[in-house]
């Protein structure tokens, strides 16, 4: 299956290359109150809000800094279009789905990955778009941006 490879910190990581919609020079992240904490905020994509996961929270490092020459890769997940903050796209490849152990094989409860493969010198870490956020993490992004929606005004 052909991924498209990435790097996010300390990790390489890698997403299905037919679930990305687009890769785009990242852009103004508006911060959202509430939003979870891999949920760097969202951005205005083309008159669709979308919201921006940053994997390196995901693993556990600070992460949310942007640079100059970053991307975002734009994914469909089965509910919403997501954008992949990144510090480095290192291009499609091709991944057997057989090389790609599931993470519950290594760490029970990881969840948040499809999977493990070793790659190159080291592992990628394999993304699945239907978990880039959680179903909790979903309800609190819809809440957050309701609550940051400004309500309308009655009219005279």
């Amino acid at each position: 299956m052909p991924v498209v490879v990435f790097r996010a910190g300390a990790h390489c990581c890698a997403i299905s290359a037919e679930t990305v919609e687009c890769v785009i020079p990242v852009v103004a992240i508006d911060a959202v109150p509430g939003a979870p904490r891999a949920v760097l905020g969202i951005i205005n994509f083309h008159g669709t809000v979308v919201p921006v996961v940053d994997p390196r929270r995901r693993f556990g490092e600070r992460g949310g800094e942007l640079e100059l020459g970053q991307k975002l890769i734009l994914v469909n997940t089965p509910t919403r279009l997501v954008a992949l903050l990144n510090d480095r796209i290192e291009g499609v490849e091709p991944i057997a789905p057989e090389l790609i152990a599931s993470m519950e094989d290594f760490v029970p409860g990881a969840g948040k990955l499809k999977g493990l493969a070793a790659w190159q010198d080291g592992l990628v870490f394999v993304h699945d778009p239907g978990l880039l956020l959680t179903q909790a993490e979903e309800k609190r992004v819809d809440a957050a941006l309701r609550r940051s929606q400004p309500r309308a005004r009655p009219t005279d």
